[in-house]
């Protein structure tokens, strides 16, 4: 669409009411606006019944202006400047038979000696059929009317959908920005609700988002699969992201994942994925892909590629990527312990690759970012 407003084109032929069936249809009232020549049809057998039956045809006309309309009007095709046009000449038309009508009641009520009774009754009935004309006539001129504030109004409707959908359409990854007269952050996710992400910048360079923090146990990450769906803790302290929201990210554009960890050594370790992605919930939130790994952690993760998040198992309380009938390699979630605790309980990651007699945790963080340069 290409950030374009709606706009109706309607062809030259299109047009229910031109110029040429316009003057047409006046012409069919003309032979009424002079009383002698209306006397002198009146003398004739089946005058009456002629101009009425003329009148019938006028309506007609009408009623396929008004059918062609709806046709216009239900292909959308129709240019708002055609409506005040024909908004116009109706008018100008319900004038020309209020005139019509003062003209021929004037010419019945005035004595003259040319009509006799039987032509002032004829010439009063068809007075009273050409009211009801015009009063049928002004039924359906507001009935279109209706129509066309209708399509006007579905018009506007669409092009907000239009500017929305162009709005999405320009967004094409994901980005964090300070709103106008805002003073935190918000990450806009295309289809998600702006919500204020945990950013981290000293870690492994500027621009991740942390997903998952542990660095004093003040959280509890032994809760159940709801809080881990919607993501719980304290942005400033442990955190969890949240499983709707990873799914949200990953899904959209292609994200790197980065694990920091710190041990009570205070050495660091890391590994590093280039495409992590977390499935939905019809999906049960599946750790779908990890990429491929550097760094000197360990692929711990691995195990858990292709596996569904699940919290609590028979083993474990914490949420995690689990899979049945292995030990695992990793558990991040785990229970906080400030000494060192050799159990799968507790956090660890890998199985004594680095660190003294197993893989004591003093602190873990899990950050993502989009891969740089590359899109889904």
């Amino acid at each position: 669409m290409e950030g374009k407003i709606l706009n109706i084109e309607l062809d030259d032929n299109a047009s229910a009411v031109d110029s040429g069936n316009t003057a047409s249809s006046i012409n069919d009232f003309d032979h009424f606006d002079n009383p002698n020549n209306l006397h002198s049809l009146l003398e004739q057998e089946a005058v009456t019944k002629h101009d009425v039956e003329e009148l019938n045809g006028i309506i007609r006309i009408r009623d396929r202006e008004i059918g062609e309309l709806k046709g216009k009007l239900s292909e959308l095709e129709i240019k708002a400047s055609v409506f005040g046009d024909k908004e116009s000449l109706y008018k100008d038309k319900i004038l020309y038979m209020e005139e019509l009508i003062a003209s021929l009641k004037l010419s019945s009520d005035s004595p003259t000696k040319e009509l006799n009774p039987q032509s002032k009754m004829k010439l009063d009935e068809l007075t009273l059929k050409i009211s009801g004309l015009q009063d049928d006539l002004k039924g359906k001129l507001t009935e279109r009317d209706e129509m066309i504030k209708a399509l006007r109004k579905r018009i506007s409707e669409l092009n907000t959908k239009i500017n929305e959908l162009d709005k999405k359409k320009k967004l094409k990854n994901i980005y964090i920005t300070t709103p106008y007269g805002a003073t935190k952050q918000l990450m806009y996710v295309p289809g998600f609700p702006p919500f204020r992400p945990t950013l981290e910048h000293g870690i492994a360079g500027p621009g991740w988002v942390v997903i998952q923090r542990r660095i004093n146990g003040l959280t509890n990450f032994q809760t159940n699969l709801v809080s881990y769906r919607n993501g719980f803790g304290d942005p400033k302290g442990e955190l969890w992201l949240g499983l709707v929201k990873l799914h949200a990210i990953t899904s959209y554009q292609r994200h790197e994942l980065y694990v920091h960890i710190v041990d009570y050594d205070h050495n660091t370790h890391y590994a590093r994925y280039d495409n992590f992605v977390v499935g939905n919930e019809k999906e049960n939130y599946e750790l779908k892909s990890l990429g491929t790994y550097v760094g000197d952690a360990s692929d711990a993760m691995r195990l858990s590629e292709k596996k569904p998040f699940t919290v609590p198992t028979s083993k474990f309380k914490s949420g995690w990527w689990w899979y049945d009938n292995i030990i695992p390699t990793c558990n991040p979630n785990g229970i906080y312990s400030k000494k060192k605790v050799d159990d799968q309980e507790n956090i660890f990651w890998g199985l004594n690759k680095w660190g003294k007699k197993g893989n004591y945790i003093r602190s873990i963080q899990m950050l993502i970012k989009p891969k740089v340069n590359t899109s889904k």
